[in-house]
């Protein structure tokens, strides 16, 4: 399973959550060799797009502190603004845990070789951020996608699936795209940690309609209500653009009709 930034023998849900809170920094530094420091003064544009990044993420472990670890006394810092914007992300988060521990249960049957459970759900947390970075135009070329396209985009890829596993039960045909137990190990090695989940899960629910009820088809019911209400937050995708920071406005994936894609400063 490629892609993995951090693997500790003993990693506690609390650590991974310690982590998480400062994982754009931990991105940087274990993936790209970047150790980020700001300078004095107004912040580049570079610098704001990192640190909204930053923001994210400790929002992040603050509901993670709350949903995950029962820190009922975070609940109220966690309610007010900006935090409370990403509670979605952070039950996104959630759920891929509660699915990791589904998929390693069938693992260990199989006696397939997976990371350790927080190992595994912390590293699918360090690639969404690193594709988030991506994204933005931080360490790669920006992907300019606005809410609304993005929450259709999700919608159609939760809808594909479960179509495709629909048609595959029922004609029982073998899926393409279903990693076969007798060589999982070593087709693993070919996702990304993120990407192995979704492989494994989606070739476990082919085969186990109580695993697709009770535990797939959440899963999907929960990143598809998240991205509904991202659309609907206050929330504005910001991008690196030729060097500016940019957030995105009307006419660029926002639903909206336009003749030209506007960005403002």
């Amino acid at each position: 399973m490629d892609a993995i930034a951090i693997n500790f023998s003993q990693l506690t849900l609390s650590n991974c959550i310690e982590i998480i809170r400062d994982l754009p920094d931990q991105v940087m530094t274990h993936r790209h060799g970047i150790l980020v420091n700001f300078g004095i003064g107004q912040l580049t544009p570079e610098e704001k797009i990192f640190q909204i990044a930053r923001s994210q993420f400790r929002a992040i472990s603050l509901w993670l502190e709350y949903l995950v670890l029962g820190r009922d006394d975070k609940l109220h810092e966690a309610m007010l603004l900006p935090s409370r914007q990403y509670k979605p992300l952070a039950e996104d988060i959630e759920a891929i845990l509660k699915l990791i521990q589904q998929v390693k249960v069938y693992c260990y049957a199989w006696g397939v070789s997976t990371p350790s459970v927080n190992v595994w759900w912390l590293n699918c947390c360090a690639e969404l951020c690193d594709v988030s970075l991506s994204k933005s135009g931080y360490t790669n070329n920006p992907q300019l996608i606005g809410k609304v396209d993005n929450y259709k985009q999700i919608v159609q890829e939760c809808r594909e699936l479960l179509d495709e596993i629909s048609d595959t039960v029922i004609s029982n045909k073998p899926s393409q795209h279903w990693v076969r137990m007798e060589n999982v190990s070593s087709k693993l090695a070919e996702f990304t940690p993120l990407g192995a989940l979704e492989s494994l899960a989606k070739g476990i629910s082919i085969n186990d309609s109580k695993f697709r009820h009770d535990y797939y088809v959440p899963y999907l019911s929960t990143i598809r209500r998240g991205s509904r209400q991202l659309k609907e937050s206050l929330l504005k995708p910001a991008f690196l653009i030729d060097g500016n920071y940019r957030i995105l406005g009307v006419g660029l994936g926002t639903g909206k009709r336009s003749k030209k894609p506007k960005l403002r400063n």
